[in-house]
């Protein structure tokens, strides 16, 4: 059973130290990471359909591009509702195989290089996107 040392700093310490940090002291990607194209879509779906032993559910890569250097970009948010589903006996192999023939058009971002910023939008699209989540250590 593991049991909280009281040496280790305080959740508090911790909400300061992570409130404080800004994109200047996280470095987002290894430096020696070679940089190889990222798939960021399937033919017509709008991310990545990615089956499981239940269902189906959606991958946005874009979300996580800045990890890989690449330039940030605001991930489409309609339709998205059609792309989990589970293995219901109605439409299940027709999902199964529309999931799989889209891994057979792939969609990559090819770039020569690493970018530090994001393209114009992104931050404004973060900044709305912080607002709508919750503070957890509010209220205890």
């Amino acid at each position: 059973m593991a049991v909280w040392d009281p040496t280790y700093p305080r959740k508090e310490a911790w909400l300061s130290f992570f409130a404080k940090l800004t994109s200047k002291n996280v470095v987002w990607k290894a430096q020696w990471m070679p940089l190889k194209a990222v798939i960021y879509r399937c033919r017509d779906f709008h991310s990545m359909p990615l089956l499981g032993p239940r269902g189906g559910v959606n991958y946005t890569p874009l979300l996580v591009l800045r990890q890989v250097w690449l330039k940030q970009f605001i991930p489409p948010t309609h339709n998205l509702q059609e792309s989990d589903f589970s293995y219901d006996p109605e439409d299940c192999q027709g999902k199964k195989r529309q999931a799989v023939c889209a891994w057979k058009s792939i969609r990559k971002i090819k770039d020569k290089g690493h970018y530090e910023g994001v393209i114009s939008g992104y931050e404004a699209w973060q900044a709305n996107r912080r607002k709508n989540i919750i503070d957890i250590s509010q209220g205890r």
